[in-house]
């Protein structure tokens, strides 16, 4: 995959639409004694700042918190209350798996927050402890199918982001050109995808948002993993530990 320079491919659509860019270019690193504590944060001071979103560059601002502070690797995130909190759905569904470790769910009602069918969206989540005999390590994915909206663009993602990460091209492992865009439009980053990456001293994170032809979001994927194995204290017996996903 081609990747070029976010700012380069920017900047002339910046230029017409002078567009401020929110001064969070870069994801900050923060020195940390202990690896493990920045990981998993004291859950009182987790959320502070958080606001239920209620327009799709809330919902950025609140996915770039939760990347930040390494919200993604702890288990209250993924309570109720949380989720609706970052993501402003209305309904969470769970589903039922019969493997320990994993946690899988769908968010769903997001009327409040993409117009004008935002209910039809959904937000795919997936929350996991990677097992290897008595250790394990913390592994989360989130994915955003995102409806149509005037308000959610690549020029939302990079307020929010700022200019500090890349440009790829999907189709530029296969051809060096393409005859057609995927997507009508002829924006300067259509049909391709925004990258950025957060590396912390215990863990590492993504956001890759998909842009379709004219600008809008199609789709953001959210991962972020830990580093380093600790001991597993949910191993409750070598067969679930055999069962667990490598």
């Amino acid at each position: 995959m081609k990747a070029g320079s976010l700012a380069r491919a920017l900047s002339c659509a910046f230029a017409l639409l002078q567009l401020p860019v929110e001064a969070a270019a870069a994801p900050k690193k923060e020195a940390s004694k202990d690896a493990k504590k920045e990981a998993r944060p004291a859950a009182k001071d987790a959320y502070a700042g958080v606001v239920k979103p209620v327009a799709p560059v809330d919902l950025l601002r609140n996915l770039k918190f939760a990347l930040d502070h390494h919200l993604l690797l702890t288990d209250s995130f993924y309570e109720e209350k949380n989720l609706q909190r970052f993501f402003g759905n209305e309904r969470t569904r769970w589903y039922r798996l019969p493997r320990p470790f994993i946690r899988s769910g769908k968010l769903q009602g997001f009327g409040g927050v993409f117009a004008p069918s935002g209910d039809g969206m959904a937000v795919d989540v997936l929350y996991k402890y990677i097992v290897q005999g008595t250790q394990e390590k913390r592994r989360a994915m989130i994915g955003l199918d995102v409806v149509r909206d005037a308000r959610a663009t690549a020029e939302t993602v990079v307020s929010v982001f700022g200019i500090e990460g890349h440009v790829v091209d999907p189709a530029a492992q296969d051809a060096p050109g393409r005859a057609q865009p995927l997507t009508p439009g002829n924006h300067p980053v259509g049909n391709k995808v925004l990258s950025y990456d957060f590396d912390g001293s215990a863990s590492k994170g993504s956001l890759n948002v998909m842009i379709n032809g004219d600008g809008s979001i199609a789709n953001i994927i959210v991962t972020e993993e830990e580093k380093l194995w600790s001991l597993a204290p949910l191993v409750a017996s070598p067969k679930q530990a055999a069962e667990s996903p490598r």
